[in-house]
């Protein structure tokens, strides 16, 4: 009985003890388990990203509908005076630019592929447009200043000097840019953004106007106070 208990002891101390056998995860799992929350990201990003395409499109329309039942009833208005005047200019341009900045978007989606030479025609009247838009508001601190400090010539006529100016100084500019960077607009994406590197030639003169305007509102506070 000794001997039998002997060998029982030994027994169980030469035989390893048992482990309990756990549940293991493919590593594949485990990868699909990790990478599933960056595919919902993804996906997330997708689709608010499309919401927010649909939003832009549907403001654009909205847009362009209110600048084009603005100008219809400027129509309307019998004693136009240089407010209206240069109101209506600064509609038309922006209702413009809005039309041709939506151009590869709504009327000609493959423009850009299709044809050089009318990709670049959409950009050029789209720059055009743009600088236009910020023409005309500086025209507009202009006709303040003349206004306020220049009381006496307020009532005259300068049809001829703002329209030089809202129209006449974008032209000159995108006939200088539009000549030496040709390539760059023709290479636009959808006809109407400049690549990266040419951003500064847009940024340039639309900084160049938000100077001119804050130039005009401080001299135009100073003179008020």
């Amino acid at each position: 009985m000794m001997e039998d208990e002997r060998l029982q002891e030994n027994k169980h101390k030469r035989s390893p003890p048992k482990i309990n056998e756990t549940h293991q995860v493919h590593p594949s799992s485990s990868a699909d388990s990790r990478s599933s929350p960056k595919k919902i990201k993804k996906v997330y990003i997708g689709h608010t990203k499309d919401a927010l395409d649909k939003f832009e499109e549907v403001l654009s329309g909205m847009s362009i509908a209110c600048l084009v039942v603005g100008l219809t009833t400027f129509r309307f208005v019998k004693e136009q005076d240089m407010k209206y005047f240069i109101h209506q200019n600064l509609m038309i341009a922006l209702l413009c630019k809005n039309l041709f900045y939506k151009t590869t978007t709504w009327f000609i989606p493959t423009l850009p592929e299709t044809s050089k030479a009318g990709c670049f025609s959409v950009s050029i009247l789209s720059y055009f447009f743009t600088l236009s838009t910020f023409s005309w508001m500086m025209v507009e601190g202009i006709n303040i200043i003349i206004i306020v400090v220049f009381v006496f010539k307020g009532n005259r006529n300068y049809h001829k000097q703002f329209l030089a100016i809202g129209y006449g100084l974008p032209f000159l500019l995108t006939s200088i840019f539009g000549g030496v960077f040709n390539q760059s607009f023709a290479d636009a994406i959808e006809c109407v953004v400049l690549q990266r590197n040419y951003f500064w030639v847009l940024r340039g003169p639309i900084c160049f106007y938000l100077l001119v305007n804050g130039i005009l509102y401080f001299d135009e506070t100073s003179s008020s106070c």
